[in-house]
């Protein structure tokens, strides 16, 4: 649609719609001010003999550039979540041992003591009233709390003597430490 018919279109519209004489110069008022404007943003005009009217900003056709030699693969790199505890402890083989021997000995971490350094040892693993061992990372501590677990169930241990033996130190098929365990 082009200038004259969009103007056009104005004016019939607007006599379609006006009644009184007020409001005729109104808007009469109004569309000369916009023509006005328009026109001088995009010509320029000198009074002269003869009148010469030329257009403001000449603009030349740019030759369309080939932009497929500049498009550039946008590679989106997710970014990678901090796993979680128990997304290491998933990991493991004893994995459900793991999570419940953690929830005994330190409420799922709240109650780690090593986080005081630092450090990790959420299982009380290598820890009595004599040593306190902290780990660097918490999947260490869970790797090496894995093989105890492993390395006593394939001794022949049931569940219940490995875990009174790993809280205790000694071996015997019940105590409060598995009856705590099952009670998970």
């Amino acid at each position: 649609m082009n200038i004259l018919n969009l103007i056009g279109y104005v004016f019939v519209t607007i006599f379609k719609t006006m009644r009184n004489k007020r409001t005729w110069q109104v808007v009469a008022l109004f569309i000369a001010f916009y023509l006005w404007g328009w026109f001088n943003a995009n010509y320029s005009t000198r009074f002269q003999a003869p009148v010469v009217i030329e257009l403001r900003n000449k603009k030349e056709a740019l030759p369309v550039k080939n932009k497929t030699s500049e498009v550039k693969p946008i590679i989106e790199v997710e970014a990678k979540q901090p796993e979680t505890d128990l997304d290491i402890i998933a990991k493991q083989k004893h994995a459900s041992i793991l999570y419940k021997v953690y929830q005994l000995e330190s409420s799922s971490g709240k109650n780690d003591l090593c986080k005081d350094k630092n450090k990790f040892n959420g299982y009380g693993y290598g820890q009595n009233s004599f040593v306190w061992n902290c780990f660097d990372s918490f999947e260490e501590v869970t790797i090496k709390v894995n093989n105890w677990f492993d390395k006593y169930l394939t001794k022949g241990y049931t569940l219940e003597e490995s875990l009174c033996f790993y809280n205790t130190g000694i071996r015997q098929p019940m105590c409060n430490y598995s009856i705590q365990y099952n009670s998970i």
